[in-house]
């Protein structure tokens, strides 16, 4: 459903002269755009664009915002500023006033109820490009030896654990140390970046896999459940872990990027893999520090 809500605001005041803002629906699917305009008129160039991070604490992800400032023939400055915002948190969620504001006064939007619905990925339909098999008819004696060779090899395992059972061995038993869940991490990166995703522009497939790895490692690393999350869930528990702030910042736009491409069919920012790869190899990197040592064979 789309609707176009538009609210116009006169001021008598030697400031703002006028300020309207519009939004373009108010009921989407998940990862669909919502654009929205604002606008005002004001006889100085100091006027503060609305400050949105009531919006992206609710859910909201960015996705473009376009500002324009522009000097008119008649005295006074025109502000414009389109932003393009969506969700991938299903149900309903408020965009929360904001305010352009100047020294001596502001205009304040109205609290919008957005809802967002769920939708399936047409992506996950061809996730396994399954095809049929052209298989050539067996003779019955091809089945036979099959059977026979199983049943030797039953015969064959059953004698040696017999064999093992009644042998006294003194050796002492052998250690074999697990990986730790970096190089779980690192490996399965390797694996990604041999795969033919990217250039078989599977864009969305490659940020699942990708993604996974990394919630994956973070719940081996610092013992959180983080794999069902929903994004605005994944924020929270991001924020919460032992990294500064640049770290925090900078895995919370990896994952956000990556939920616009899966489900907003946003292309990638990079022309190539590598460089995601490279950030994921990264946070691996950075957070493997960090681990007590008793966490490293977790």
């Amino acid at each position: 459903m789309r609707i176009r809500i538009t609210i116009l605001l006169i001021w008598w005041s030697a400031v703002l002269a006028a300020q309207t803002w519009s939004i373009d629906t108010t009921v989407i699917r998940i990862g669909e755009p919502i654009e929205i305009t604002f606008q005002a008129e004001a006889d100085t160039d100091s006027l503060k664009f609305p400050d949105y991070q009531a919006w992206w604490d609710n859910g909201f992800v960015l996705v473009e915002v376009d500002s324009l400032i522009e000097k008119k023939k008649s005295n006074g400055y025109a502000y414009h500023q389109r932003l393009v915002i969506t969700s991938f948190d299903t149900g309903f969620a408020v965009l929360e006033p904001v305010v352009f504001q100047s020294l001596e006064s502001k205009f304040s939007s109205d609290p919008i109820m957005i809802e967002v619905e769920w939708v399936m990925i047409e992506e996950g339909q061809s996730l396994f490009d399954i095809k049929d098999v052209m298989g050539i008819p067996r003779p019955w004696y091809f089945y036979a030896l099959w059977i026979l060779g199983i049943l030797l090899v039953l015969a064959a395992a059953y004698y040696l654990w017999i064999y093992l059972k009644n042998k006294k061995s003194e050796e002492l038993p052998v250690h074999i140390p697990q990986k730790l869940p970096a190089e779980i991490a690192l490996e399965k990166i390797q694996y990604l970046r041999a795969s033919d995703l990217w250039e078989n522009e599977r864009y969305g497939l490659f940020f699942l896999e990708l993604t996974t790895i990394v919630r994956q490692y973070m719940e081996r690393v610092y013992d959180i459940r983080v794999m069902e999350a929903t994004l605005s869930e994944l924020h929270k528990a991001i924020d919460a872990l032992p990294l500064s702030d640049a770290q925090v910042q900078e895995l919370r736009a990896f994952f956000d990027h990556a939920e616009m491409v899966k489900y907003a069919k946003v292309s990638p920012a990079r022309s190539n893999q590598e460089a995601y790869l490279l950030q994921a190899e990264k946070f691996v990197d950075e957070i493997r520090p960090l681990i007590r040592k008793d966490q490293e064979n977790v």
